[in-house]
């Protein structure tokens, strides 16, 4: 036993020494623009998506025209985190888990890519319903189609802002707790144009409004917290170091990825598997998606929590039971959604009684067997992941 803690505590110095990591929470955002009033009644949900970004291609040589060449790449996986927002102040955004019942908005970043081009980008999106896009398809598609269809609304995407944190400012081996308040701006990243003032509805009603009048003009800011690994605990320590080298993840997804990590250990190192096992392994292409799906995590992470506490006999007991909790959600990612119509209420899509319907799934109340129409299995091209060890 001690020379198994000698060799993981080799693993945590060595993490700490060639890993940018941090612990990173998203409080508030102040001046985020919003949809003019007449597309307003078609915001159906808010979100933010953080990533990895490599600037390094546009800090580059300049090329003989004069112009820098603009390219990025985005570096690892993208995490997404859940926003509460009330019309009493329709430019602030929330992430906190009292306001938006998940805790997505701490997160931990880890990667070992060089950080002096890299950037973590932050996203700010709005989803909206869109009849006019989806009355182009059915118009571009009218002969194909007999006449007395009626007409869908489908659900788009739109960037109102973002920001970018050079990965250096979120590190530092002095202190324990950063705090950065991070301008936001339009455009793309490799485009950027600031937001006007007039772009900002910052209309307040009550107390609110007699506080705004008295205060002068804001520029829009992000609030970040950055903890710093070596604030944390041993046991704490230990997990992280066990974690792919680059990856965007809730903190509270550590355990479970530790877990996740030893399955996939176990699937690449059966030498009785064949090949092709190790591309189509059901459990480890589903997890991902349930780590990106906020509604469908956290009914996966509270079914994790009670029947992962074991006691389980011999390891390999370990990774079959974390196998069938994963495959338990797999009716939620293999059955197509319905489309929203105009005979169709909000109400019929709303996350509530999705929650419901995954946490009860993910009790493994529901199998294959009620699924209707179950998709193909999976194919190997489809399916395809890189070895994160």
């Amino acid at each position: 036993m001690q020379w198994w803690l000698q060799e993981a505590w080799l693993g945590v110095e060595k993490s700490e020494s060639q890993q940018c990591q941090a612990i990173v929470s998203l409080k508030q955002a102040r001046g985020v623009p919003t949809p003019y009033d007449k597309r307003q009644q078609d915001v159906v949900g808010r979100k933010v998506r953080v990533c990895f970004f490599d600037v390094g291609d546009v800090s580059g040589t300049v090329a003989a025209s004069n112009i820098r060449p603009m390219h990025g790449n985005i570096v690892g996986n993208i995490h997404e985190i859940p926003v509460a927002w009330h019309k009493s102040e329709e430019d602030v955004w929330n992430f906190s888990k009292s306001s938006t019942k998940a805790d997505d908005y701490k997160f931990i970043m880890r990667t070992n890519a060089p950080k002096d081009d890299l950037f973590l980008f932050i996203e700010f999106i709005v989803d909206l319903v869109s009849d006019s896009a989806t009355e182009l398809k059915r118009q571009e598609r009218k002969q194909a189609k007999p006449t007395g269809v009626s007409p869908s609304s489908e659900t788009i995407e739109m960037t109102c802002c973002w920001a970018k944190v050079p990965l250096v400012n979120l590190l530092s081996s002095t202190v324990d707790i950063i705090r950065l308040e991070e301008p936001l701006y339009g455009g793309t990243i490799l485009n950027p144009v600031e937001l006007d003032e007039d772009e900002i509805s910052r209309r307040r009603y009550g107390w609110r409004a007699i506080a705004k009048a008295l205060k002068p003009y804001t520029p829009p800011k992000l609030s970040i917290k950055s903890l710093q690994i070596p604030k944390l605990s041993a046991q704490e320590k230990l997990q992280i170091a066990q974690l792919p080298a680059t990856v965007v993840v809730p903190y509270s997804a550590v355990p479970i990825l530790q877990d996740y990590m030893h399955l996939m250990v176990s699937v690449l190192s059966n030498p009785q598997s064949a090949s092709s096992v190790h591309t189509c392994e059901p459990a480890l292409k589903l997890f991902p998606k349930i780590l990106d799906d906020h509604i469908a995590y956290e009914a996966f992470r509270a079914v994790f929590d009670s029947d992962m506490r074991g006691p389980f006999k011999t390891p390999a007991d370990r990774v079959e039971r974390f196998g069938d909790l994963v495959l338990r959600m797999w009716p939620a990612f293999i059955v197509p959604k319905p489309r929203i119509t105009d005979d169709e209420t909000k109400e019929s899509e709303s996350k509530d009684e999705r929650a419901k319907y995954l946490t009860s799934m993910a009790k493994g109340k529901y199998g294959l067997r009620d699924v209707k129409d179950t998709s193909v299995p999976f194919h190997v091209r489809e399916v395809s992941f890189q070895r994160l060890i």
